[in-house]
Order: structure tokens, then sequence, then C-alpha cells
């Protein structure tokens, strides 16, 4: 299984990220060139870090 998503900056820009299985590990590539091969533990964890900052950025919005 892969997936591809384009994600946007905070400056604006836009940027390809790829995730996929490779040989056991779950791969991110970003951009061009910056690949990060990690186990499935770590990918549940990057994802829930993912999900908790992002979630607490929201209910800050418009409050600056």
């Amino acid at each position: 299984m892969s997936k591809e998503l384009m994600v946007t900056t905070a400056s604006g820009d836009g940027i390809l990220v790829e995730v996929f299985e490779d040989t056991g590990a779950v791969c991110v590539v970003l951009g061009d060139g910056y690949r990060m091969d990690i186990d499935s533990t770590s990918a549940f964890d990057l994802a829930d870090a993912l999900m908790m900052v992002a979630n607490n950025m929201e209910s800050h919005m418009g409050e600056e």
C-alpha cells in the first residue's frame, strides 16, 4: 500500500509526501529527497504526535 499527498508549509509552499511500506519499514519521503524509514511503532507515535499538535493548534486559531 502507498499514499501520496500534498502538504502545505506555513509559508504556503506545497510539498509532495509519499508514504509506503518497504521491507518491513514504513517509509516517508518528503519532497525530492528526504526519506525516513521507521518501524510501525514509530509510525504510530509520529501520527499520534502530529494529531495532538494539530488538534491543539485548531483550538487556538485566530487567537493572536
